[in-house]
């Protein structure tokens, strides 16, 4: 009490001027002492998910650049001659036809546009490979994005795909793989647009898509069967059923196939005998 009395007793005593400079330096103290104003929790993990999501493209360009560019080194490099299946798809180019004994002709069409820019090289013969790979690693980012709703996870569906043997080769090697993957890929890309924004563009553009993958590898067809039962069984998606743009994108697919059906009519359906011998018809066998 004593010291408190003679505090203020003593204050008493200052010149006014120091009294007001002294009650200022307080009042800026206390305010610099108050708590910062609350940001909303909502408002801290919307900067947070925003930071991680460039973060995640950043390491994504990175990633496919630093992939893109070994490739593209690799079959520079000379390291080894085509393989039997590069070799055989590499003559189709220079016979272009609306398909081939075996296997439609989107493989024949993308070695020959490549040969005809830069020669019968084997660089220019594996560089749709290449490319393919890198889209279809860059379509793979952008709907495990939307899947999952987070870039991180794409970029973890990329780093995935790029750590599987048979997804390595198939980014070098020119077979029918590489667009059948690609267009796959598009093609499930380009539903999932339709499915989550309900436009009907989108199911045009997929199945363009239909019809480019059927003409690479006729494995494609599996495609339709499945969407379809995903369709009937998803309680979110049944009314595409009743619609129309699924049978559009469908009928867009057949008719971008046409060419190859009747190549194959005009030809005695030697692709359909062949594929049975592939699978063990016996005499259905075609050879070339």
């Amino acid at each position: 009490k004593l010291s408190g009395v003679s505090s203020s007793h003593s204050r008493r005593l200052w010149p006014p001027r120091w009294r007001k400079k002294i009650a200022r330096s307080k009042s800026a103290g206390l305010k610099l002492a108050s708590p910062l104003p609350h940001l909303p929790q909502e408002s801290l993990a919307n900067r947070a998910s925003s930071a991680d999501s460039r973060l995640a493209s950043l390491f994504l360009f990175l990633f496919l650049g630093f992939v893109v560019t070994f490739h593209l080194w690799f079959i520079a490099s000379g390291q080894f001659n085509l393989a039997p299946d590069e070799a055989h798809y590499w003559s189709w180019s220079k016979r272009l036809d609306w398909s081939y004994y075996s296997k439609g002709p989107m493989v024949a069409y993308l070695i020959a546009f490549s040969t005809r820019l830069g020669g019968d090289t084997e660089f220019f013969v594996r560089l749709p490979a290449v490319l393919l790979s890198a889209g279809t690693a860059l379509l793979t980012f952008l709907l495990a994005s939307q899947l999952c709703g987070s870039k991180r996870a794409g970029l973890e569906a990329v780093v995935l795909l790029a750590a599987m043997p048979l997804a390595q080769a198939g980014s070098i090697l020119m077979t029918i793989d590489a667009p059948l993957v690609f267009f796959c890929t598009l093609t499930l890309f380009l539903i999932h647009r339709a499915l989550t924004t309900g436009r009907s563009v989108w199911w045009l553009l997929a199945g363009v898509g239909l019809g480019l993958g059927l003409s690479s590898k006729y494995t494609m067809a599996i495609m339709v069967p499945q969407i379809s039962l995903y369709l009937a069984l998803s309680q979110g998606h049944q009314f595409w059923i009743r619609r129309s743009e699924p049978y559009l994108a469908l009928a867009i697919g057949f008719l971008l196939f046409v060419p190859v059906l009747w190549w194959n009519a005009t030809h005695g359906f030697v692709s359909l005998r062949h594929v049975l011998g592939q699978l063990g018809a016996g005499n259905a066998m075609a050879t070339p």
